[in-house]
């Protein structure tokens, strides 16, 4: 069964393993994302979202196999977007989303996704 909470300073490794599993994929996709030189996302972020009561990891057995980042006030990265806003309502945004690699293609991102539009 799949469970989500806050994440503790307590986890912090083992997210950053997350983390790290999630830079590797990205790496082999070609893709820059996340492999960059400044390391984003790294451990500081991940505490200052921890700290921020905004990361949360999913669980199967009590093992972390997920994390992200949930912001539920409003978030600095959209200050300025291209276009406009249709309107001035609150929003969540969904930041340093990431799975396990052997957890790829069991389904686990739709159900972050379902646990993060509950939050």
């Amino acid at each position: 069964m799949v469970n989500f909470r806050l994440a503790e300073i307590y986890d912090i490794d083992k997210i950053m393993t997350v983390i790290n599993d999630a830079k590797i994929y990205l790496k082999k996709q070609g893709s820059l994302q996340w492999n960059l030189d400044d390391g984003y996302p790294n451990k500081s972020d991940l505490i200052t979202d921890i700290n921020n009561k905004e990361c949360y990891v999913c669980l199967i057995d009590n093992e972390i196999i997920g994390v992200m980042t949930i912001i539920v006030k409003p978030d600095e990265n959209y200050d300025e977007i291209d276009g406009c806003w249709l309107n001035d309502y609150n929003y969540a945004s969904i930041h340093r989303i990431a799975v396990k690699l052997n957890y790829h293609h069991k389904k686990i991102g739709i159900k972050m996704l379902k646990a993060a539009e509950e939050i």
